[in-house]
């Protein structure tokens, strides 16, 4: 056996991915890649979603506006819930961030400028 038996291709590539499985560094690369990739595949199916629902959504307004007449608005959607509720039926909770905030009551108006 000669030195280029040990210098294949197949064996370099075994060795690197060796190397790889067993440093610490490499394996913190590739479970982040992994992470990002998964997270790009979603985000990428959501979008997808979206553009349909969106499609179907156009559709159904187009077919609604030619049954109804040329000069005739189509009528919105409905909403997918009554509006002060969630999508799980129950009543939302009011914002706890500060947005909502009191009229204030003037501050020792008594009606005299004296």
């Amino acid at each position: 056996m000669g030195v280029d038996d040990y210098m294949d291709r197949e064996a370099g590539v075994v060795a690197a991915a060796t190397a790889a499985a067993v440093s610490p560094q490499a394996r913190e690369l590739f479970r982040r890649a992994a992470v990002y990739g998964i997270a790009g595949v979603l985000k990428a199916g959501d979008v997808a979603v979206a553009a349909a629902r969106g499609a179907v959504r156009g559709a159904r307004d187009g077919v609604a506006a030619a049954s109804n007449g040329a000069g005739e608005q189509p009528q919105p959607a409905a909403p997918s819930a009554p509006l002060g509720t969630s999508a799980r039926g129950g009543r939302r909770q009011p914002s706890s961030s500060g947005t909502q905030r009191r009229a204030r009551e003037p501050q020792g108006s008594t009606g005299d400028d004296s």
